[in-house]
């Protein structure tokens, strides 16, 4: 390099590091342009070059790029040149330090310093500088603990749950360094965190929300069930624990309830008729409140009963098929089966010693299996407490088998569950742990620093309680800060992000949308860019969506204006409507579909008059052929009533009063044949037609007295009829009522159908018929028969189908959809049995007239259908063919 040159650039040097000595304590004697200027003028004029020079450097930080500014540090430069330099050697290392300490290397800068003050000992500037790098470092370490100190705080709240205060510490941390990615980091993974917890907080309500309808049909098993499935999801809520323990004494009260009667039904199905009382007196006493044990006791005495009707042959069978399973080792069955016959003849002295027979062998085998049971609990505790949990947890399911009513084995198996689950979790967690580790130090070695700090931080939150991944945090932090800051890319940021928000205000959206992602490509991690963009994107949606929408709206507005103006009003109405739906501002359509409304309203009104018109038109022209001409007449004045122009009905009055004229002589002879016909109807206790013929009489006669007092005769009879009618058929639907709340429905709809014939016109019966048709086709157990067959006169057709479960015999009904083909009324004879043995059956009466039916017949009330496997259902119509669609058999509740 050229010597005047090089001696140029280190005054130059020179100038700009005694500037940043001074410039900090001019800061406060200069400040505004023209203050800046002025003093720097009157240190020049003193010669004072280096302090002239800093007022000018500190008027082009206020105004960049003045000229006079930079025309006088010129000046300066030169009469510096002028003046000679210090050494060398000093300046270069002092302006080292200075641009080390400009981009924070702060070792670097003391060691340049230090260099300096070798060759100037004592050099304030020098040693002002160092003292600056040693508040530097005590700074950067106070500010560092503060840092390290919030984020500490953040993931302790974090831990406990406390987000907001959570977000606060690390909001507060990014704040010390911006730069830093960890801060964001925890910030996100706290909203995430938040977010999960409030969603499981809102899972937890539904299940709070569930138990509580469980509780409104004392439900407490359910009821408990979603409770204790709220509190996995929020196990510190106090509230929902003390309700757990409230409902668990209720719910194990019903549960032992429901066991007495599974046990109960068990034994019922399989005849133990008086063990299975005893379940059922067992289960009131648990549960007073519930009436199905006392209805199965009733049951079973009725059974009894029944059985003892047959003494000597049932007690017979009885024996024969106890003996049978006695023989094959069937100790329970035996047993129920010599009970059954202990039942009918209490004192017979042999199915009390087989029954004691029976006793010792299940106490054998009880004994047996109670041995088994021991061991096997005890090698599955011995397992249990070497922690094999899953060699314990087959045994113990074993000891269920052998040994179902003790809690024991079922208790260890929900342990063992849960302690499966949690050595599942820690194992996942371990894993995890290990390879975001794997991957954070694979990343610290590629001086990949913000992935690695990303993965310490996945690492730490997995195992706050690790030290290795916050250690590995720390130094990250520290070597970040170290790094040089990225200036120019910032400063390339700021600027494709303010063209970019000029494009964006001046609705330029592709230009702006360019922009943002050139300025994302120099920060990817800020958000700013990339909402903007998000935007954009949605208000090109927007404007996209309502290029549609107008369009739309304009081929449904011009279809309405079309279809208006071919007077097709009602297609009009719709597009109007729907254009109005797409704008509901637009005030046209509204408009337009109030003219239509209007219009089709006087058409509608025109139409309504027009037809009343006619109907008491085509009244009286029916009267005037049946020669009743007075009401003829009135018939004729009504329809001028409600059209008044009309001269069809004034000349037709003009006609009847020429012959009322040209009849007067006839008169009395029909009023003498209308009372006559009335009293004749009268006297056959046929009111509505008496009433008829007295009114006609009437209206020949209206002074007469005898046709009033007739009248009012037949009106009182009529009403007296009417209340009697009215009397029964209430009567009819309080049974019917009554079979329908008991699930009887077969009664119910007879008693329906009754109703229905007393009083054709009300709607009700006919209501309550179909619900109750729906009610089986919804509750379908099996479908015999789905699809259309025809079968003829005396034909009899046999469908196969599985017997039916026995928990819902009881309550099983026939739905059979039959479509009477002849119109004659017949019986159809439906059977059923199992495999070719005949059970039982029904008959159903078909009634007169061509016209499908829904027949419903309770079958779950007749003993063979509830005790046999039946498989089998046959029909038969007598002398008619018929058409079925369906066969189905249905449950109740």
């Amino acid at each position: 390099m050229h010597r005047t040159f090089y001696k140029f650039f280190q005054y130059f040097l020179l100038s700009t590091l005694i500037f940043f000595s001074v410039a900090s304590m001019m800061a406060q004697s200069a400040t505004s342009y023209e203050e800046a200027i002025t003093k720097g003028n009157t240190e020049m004029a003193k010669k004072k070059f280096i302090d002239a020079k800093a007022y000018f450097l500190l008027a082009l930080q206020m105004e960049p790029g003045d000229s006079l500014a930079n025309a006088k540090i010129k000046t300066i430069i030169d009469e510096l040149k002028k003046e000679g330099a210090k050494k060398e050697v000093y300046y270069q290392w002092i302006d080292q330090g200075d641009s080390y300490l400009n981009n924070n290397a702060l070792d670097a800068a003391q060691q340049a310093y230090d260099k300096a003050l070798k060759i100037i000992p004592g050099d304030q500037y020098a040693v002002n500088q160092i003292k600056e790098i040693t508040n530097l470092r005590e700074a950067q370490k106070n500010k560092l603990q503060a840092y390290n100190n919030f984020m500490l705080k953040g993931d302790q709240l974090l831990k406990r749950k406390q987000f907001n205060p959570a977000l606060f510490a690390f909001k507060k941390a990014d704040s010390l360094f911006p730069k830093s990615n960890l801060p964001k980091t925890k910030i996100q993974l706290t909203l995430k965190l938040q977010k999960e917890y409030e969603k499981k907080t809102k899972i937890a309500e539904s299940y709070i929300e569930k138990a509580k309808q469980y509780l409104l049909i004392n439900d407490y098993i359910s009821a408990l069930k979603n409770l204790y499935s709220a509190d996995s999801l929020i196990p510190d809520n106090e509230a929902l624990q003390y309700r757990i323990t409230q409902i668990a004494p209720l719910a194990r009260k019903q549960q032992n309830y429901n066991q007495w009667i599974q046990q109960g039904d068990k034994l019922y199905l399989t005849k133990n008729f008086m063990a299975a009382r005893m379940k059922y007196q067992q289960a009131k006493r648990v549960w007073p409140e519930q009436s199905y044990p006392e209805e199965m006791i009733g049951r079973i005495d009725n059974r009894i009963q029944d059985q003892r009707a047959h003494l000597v042959a049932n007690y017979n069978k009885a024996i024969h098929q106890a003996d049978s399973l006695f023989h094959v080792s069937d100790w329970e069955n035996s047993r129920a089966e010599y009970n059954l016959a202990l039942n009918l003849k209490p004192d017979e002295t042999y199915p009390k010693e087989q029954i004691k027979a029976i006793d010792k062998a299940l106490l054998a085998q009880r004994e047996q299996n109670k041995a088994i049971y021991a061991g096997i609990i005890k090698s599955a505790d011995s397992l249990f407490n070497l922690k094999q949990f899953k060699g314990s947890q087959k045994l113990y399911l074993m000891a269920i088998k052998l040994h179902p009513e003790d809690p024991y084995p079922a208790q260890r198996i929900n342990e063992i569950d849960a302690k499966l689950a949690r050595l599942m979790a820690a194992k996942k967690l371990e894993q995890q742990y290990s390879l975001a580790i794997e991957k954070a130090d694979s990343l610290y070695q590629e001086k990949e620093w913000n992935s690695a700090l990303i993965q310490y931080s996945n690492a730490s939150n997995l195992k706050p309680e690790e030290s290795y991944p916050k250690d590995q945090i720390k130094l990250i932090n520290e070597k970040l800060l170290s790094l040089k800051q990225q200036k120019a890319n910032d400063e390339k940021y700021s600027l494709q992000m303010e063209k970019g928000k000029g494009f964006y205000n001046n609705s330029e959206w592709n230009n702006a949308v360019s922009t943002f992602k050139i300025a994302l490509s120099f920060k990817p991690s800020e958000e700013e860019p990339a909402l903007y963009i998000k935007r954009i994107d949605s208000i090109l949606q927007q404007i996209a969506s309502q290029h549609k929408l107008d369009s739309t709206y304009q081929v449904l507005f011009a279809n309405g204006m079309q279809q208006m103006n071919s007077k097709k009003y009602e297609l009009a109405l719709k597009s109007f409507e729907d254009a109005q739906n797409i704008k509901p501002t637009e005030p046209a359509p509204g408009q337009k579909i109030n003219v239509i409304k209007n219009i089709l309203d006087e058409l509608a009104k025109t139409a309504s008059i027009n037809k009343k018109y006619q109907d008491i038109i085509a009244s009286a022209d029916s009267l005037y052929k049946q020669t009743h001409y007075e009401q003829a007449i009135q018939q004729y004045k009504t329809a001028l009533n409600v059209k008044s122009d009309e001269l069809y009905p004034k000349n037709r009055i003009v006609l009847i009063n020429d012959l009322l004229a040209k009849l007067e002589k006839e008169k009395t002879q029909r009023f003498n044949s209308a009372v006559a016909e009335g009293d004749r109807y009268f006297n056959i206790q046929n009111y509505q037609k008496a009433l008829t013929a007295y009114q006609l009489a009437q209206s020949i006669k209206p002074d007469a007295s005898y046709p009033v007092r007739q009248i009012n005769q037949c009106e009182i009879k009529l009403k007296s009829i009417a209340e009697q009618v009215m009397k029964q058929y209430r009567q009819v639907m309080s049974e019917a009522n009554q079979y329908y709340n008991g699930k009887i429905f077969d009664q119910a709809i007879a008693s329906y159908k009754k109703a229905h014939e007393i009083k054709p016109d009300e709607t009700l019966p006919e209501e309550m018929i179909k619900k109750i048709t729906k009610y089986i086709e919804e509750h379908a157990v099996e479908d015999i028969l789905n699809n259309d067959i025809t079968i003829n006169a005396n034909q009899k057709r046999t469908f196969k189908f599985k017997p039916v479960n026995v928990t819902v015999r009881n309550n099983n009904y026939v739905l059979i959809k039959a479509n009477n083909i002849s119109g004659n009324a017949f019986n159809i004879l439906v059977t059923y049995g199992k495999d070719g043995e005949r059970n039982g059956g029904f008959v159903i009466q078909v009634p007169k007239g061509k016209a499908e039916h829904d027949f419903i017949i309770r079958v779950g009330t007749q003993y063979k259908w509830f005790s046999e496997d039946n498989n089998w259902l046959s029909v038969y119509p007598e002398n008619n063919a018929l058409e079925i669609s369906l066969i189905r058999i249905s449950k109740t509740d």
